[in-house]
């Protein structure tokens, strides 16, 4: 019995590896372009400075707040750029700064999710993560008409396991993400019906009784 070239037995595993490789540094590159806005956060952990460490809001104006990175502009510039700019700030006060820097962005999830909130998130966290984070979509929650509204659109996406493909899965800053309610014919319908019936009947009887 003759078994297969050894490279062959290979080729896939070297395509998976490559393709997942691929993947990595594209995300990687997306995170690289983020930008933050006011309202955003900025981690930023400096080694053996912890007054120099922590979580800083973007202000209004674009700046960190923070009594020492307030003079840098960090809103609308790219976080390679922001990286590059706080490590050289740092150099007024560390010989040889050690710092790593992380944008933390806001989101706001609302609708049919159990705590609906604004979160923080990290580049490339996903709708569904944003939903689970607030406690996951009601009873009631649709998942499969999720509302985002970005750059003042609306986009419904399907978040129930049948998401088409190309659609905006990754969060970005100042999203605002609405969980519709189920439709039932039943309760939004058939009910609202029978309660109206049913006071009409009672207004109808007692306006009866007192004649």
């Amino acid at each position: 019995m003759r078994f297969p070239p050894l490279r062959w037995l290979l080729c896939p595993v070297i395509l998976l590896a490559a393709a997942a490789s691929a993947g990595a540094q594209s995300r990687s590159d997306d995170a690289s372009r983020v930008v933050l806005r006011p309202g955003d956060v900025l981690r930023l952990t400096v080694w053996q400075r912890p007054e120099l460490s922590g979580d800083f809001t973007i202000n209004g104006d674009g700046t960190i707040a923070h009594p020492v990175y307030h003079a840098l502009h960090v809103a609308g510039v790219p976080i390679a750029e922001v990286e590059g700019d706080v490590h050289d700030f740092l150099k007024t006060y560390v010989v040889e700064p050690q710092v790593a820097v992380q944008p933390l962005l806001h989101v706001g999830v609302s609708g049919e999710v159990r705590a609906p909130s604004v979160v923080l998130v990290p580049p490339n966290t996903s709708l569904a993560q944003v939903v689970a984070m607030t406690g996951g979509p009601t009873d009631r929650g649709a998942m499969d008409r999720v509302r985002l509204v970005r750059d003042n659109r609306e986009i419904v996406i399907d978040l129930s396991g049948a998401a088409k493909r190309g659609a905006p899965l990754d969060v970005r800053s100042g999203d605002q993400v609405w969980v519709d309610r189920q439709t039932s014919v039943l309760r939004d319908h058939v009910a609202p019906l029978a309660s109206v019936a049913a006071a009409l009947a009672a207004a109808t009887y007692y306006g009866f009784k007192r004649h």
